[in-house]
């Protein structure tokens, strides 16, 4: 995502990446949620933030459940580097629970963009994230 963006500008978002710094530096877990209208380079702000870090970016779609789940499995295997044979999430509960465990003993960035696609394919997806 982001080699299509070398060449472009990057103007008047240092305050936006400075706090993204902060809070990835943090030793504590934390969650940053980031709304707003389509179109205003929020994706382009996490890529950038994201670009010189070990991230996970993972950008749903307007798929079903399980479509969803075998892409973030992929992400996941190739943020691994391991075969994406090892990785099968059968639920949203079971993926969230596998970084919740490996991020005990690894710093993991995670990005989830377009985020309402995930809501929509399992409407207790919040819930399970906030576990």
């Amino acid at each position: 995502m982001l080699d299509d963006m070398e060449g472009y500008m990057f103007i008047g978002r240092e305050r936006e990446l400075n706090f993204l710094e902060e809070l990835y530096r943090s030793d504590k877990f934390k969650m940053m949620i980031m709304y707003g209208r389509r179109r205003v380079g929020k994706a382009t702000l996490l890529s950038r933030f994201s670009k010189n870090k070990k991230s996970i970016f993972f950008v749903a779609e307007e798929i079903n459940e399980k479509l969803l789940l075998e892409k973030f499995s992929n992400i996941i295997a190739e943020y691994l580097q391991i075969s994406n044979l090892l990785l099968d999430f059968h639920s949203w509960e079971s993926a969230l629970e596998y970084l919740r465990e490996l991020a005990k003993n690894q710093h993991i960035l995670l990005v989830l963009d377009e985020f309402p696609y995930m809501v929509n394919s399992n409407n207790g997806l919040l819930s399970k994230l906030g576990k």
